[in-house]
């Protein structure tokens, strides 16, 4: 019995490491980062509109981003509280959230884009982009700027250009995208992700004011509506060591003209998360060392 047990243990090893080679191999979590519970609110002010598509408690609560890829893929996922209901029958399966993700791939400072996609807010310079993504809940509701690809191209006299639509799907209280590797290249450590969310309205993000209404978000700074410089997000990621509330209130309207409120992007570098392995294999190796601790317990008691 020894000897078969004995014999058993590297067959084993063979075969799980062989299942951790295959999954590392066919999907990869590059980057990954949870954001508070609770702090669906943009700078601190902000409420949801009154009418009964927004009734969802936590919809603009964004609490988890992922980045990772597959063979032919960049896997975007964007997990809040709940996505609420479909009231409006978005071709995506859900209606309410508004996705931008801008991504500093050389990280070289001032080499790309400070601009956002009608966010009111500006990308700090040091995290400049050479490609956003714009992920709205349905592929025909977008004028003027459709969900999809755009690369700012620095050395083409800063020109911005739409390089193809996303494939979008929903499950689990997340919104999943998929992009292609060949329109941006695989992920490297390197890159780092503002990542803006929002209530979306068709193509944009959906207004506020100083009181909300029945599709007019809430609890702008008066002074900051009036400069237009009122900040859309709702929920963002904010580096380690930074608030919220704080970063999106960093808009100046005694400047001339007022600027917006500078956000700035997260990466491995910024954030130091104890492990990038994918939870499968994580729970695979998992499956190791208590196979590992069966098979030894098993010959001490042989013996």
């Amino acid at each position: 019995m020894k000897k078969m047990i004995l014999a058993a243990v590297p067959l084993i090893l063979l075969l799980v490491l062989s299942t951790i080679s295959f999954v590392s191999a066919t999907s990869k979590v590059v980057f990954e980062m949870g954001d508070p519970v609770g702090d669906d609110n943009g700078p601190g002010t902000y409420v949801y509109p009154t009418g009964d598509d927004f009734a969802s408690p936590g919809a603009f609560d964004f609490t988890h981003f992922k980045v990772s890829t597959d063979e032919n893929y960049v896997v975007f996922e964007f997990t809040y509280v709940t996505l609420g209901d479909n009231p409006w029958g978005a071709g995506y399966g859900f209606s309410l959230q508004y996705q931008h993700v801008y991504i500093d791939k050389d990280r070289k400072s001032g080499s790309g884009s400070e601009n956002t996609y009608g966010a009111n807010l500006r990308v700090d310079p040091a995290d400049a982009w050479e490609v956003a993504l714009v992920i709205g809940p349905d592929p025909t509701w977008n004028p003027p700027g459709p969900n999809g690809v755009y690369v700012y191209d620095f050395a083409r006299d800063n020109m911005t250009t739409y390089h193809g639509s996303i494939m979008i799907e929903n499950k689990d209280n997340s919104v999943i995208a998929k992009v292609p590797i060949t329109e941006i290249g695989e992920p490297t450590d390197e890159w780092a992700y503002t990542v803006i969310t929002g209530p979306w309205d068709t193509g944009h993000f959906r207004a506020v004011g100083i009181e909300p209404d029945t599709w007019t978000c809430g609890g702008a700074n008066t002074d900051a509506l009036a400069s237009g410089v009122a900040p859309l997000a709702f929920d963002i990621l904010v580096p380690k060591g930074m608030d919220q509330a704080t970063v999106l209130k960093s808009y100046d309207v005694d400047a001339t003209p007022p600027t917006f409120a500078t956000v700035h992007a997260v990466s491995l570098a910024t954030e130091a998360p104890a492990s990038q392995l994918p939870l499968s294999t994580l729970a695979i190796i998992g499956g190791v060392i208590v196979a590992i601790i069966v098979v030894a317990t098993v010959i001490v008691k042989r013996r």
